[in-house]
């Protein structure tokens, strides 16, 4: 074995065996995405939101990195003209959780930054179709329960607040809003 490989297998191994002496939460989670802002729920209403989280326990004592993945895409109809439009929105999200063990479980608070990709296709008229895309980057407040079942599934009862504003993003030259609360539910798998 050359000297590079060895280096790199070292490196390997060192990143990975942290992760699995340390207790990782994997989980599919479904929510209702509830938007705060009334012209955002006036064109989309309420919809759901679907998605994946990784939940690493850091080695300090109760304090866990999580990051995720989710989506939503609805279709509606534009406040002013009553046009056909739809949106896709795509979240990430890297942060921090703090767990309190109970007997069944365990309780979290969580926060972290979340960049997002929002995407709005409208229909002005049979000829004439306007497609907007733009990144931008808030954060996420987490809180939430787990409850253990049997061989290391669990459940996650969670409510989620995502903050985020997009510049110049539609009608107005303004700041666009996409704040919102996520009730939901995961299943997942405890390897600890």
């Amino acid at each position: 074995m050359t000297y590079n490989k060895l280096i790199a297998l070292i490196t390997f191994m060192s990143m990975v065996i942290p992760v699995v002496a340390h207790d990782v939460l994997l989980e599919v989670k479904g929510a209702a995405f509830l938007p705060t802002s009334e012209i955002f729920r006036d064109m989309y209403h309420y919809c759901g939101n679907f998605g994946g989280e990784a939940t690493v326990g850091s080695g300090f004592d109760h304090v866990y990195g999580f990051g995720s993945i989710d989506f939503l895409v609805k279709h509606g109809n534009t406040v002013e003209l009553n046009n056909p439009t739809k949106m896709t929105i795509v979240n990430f999200a890297l942060g921090l959780k703090y767990f309190v063990p109970f007997e069944h479980g365990d309780f979290y608070l969580g926060l972290g930054v979340q960049p997002t990709h929002l995407t709005t296709f409208d229909r002005i008229s049979a000829e004439l179709l306007v497609l907007q895309s733009q990144w931008s980057c808030g954060g996420i407040a987490k809180m939430g329960v787990i409850f253990d079942l049997p061989h290391s599934l669990f459940v996650d009862l969670y409510f989620d607040y995502s903050f985020v504003k997009f510049d110049n993003f539609g009608v107005d030259a303004g700041q666009t809003p996409v704040n919102a609360g996520l009730l939901g539910v995961g299943i997942g798998y405890r390897f600890n």
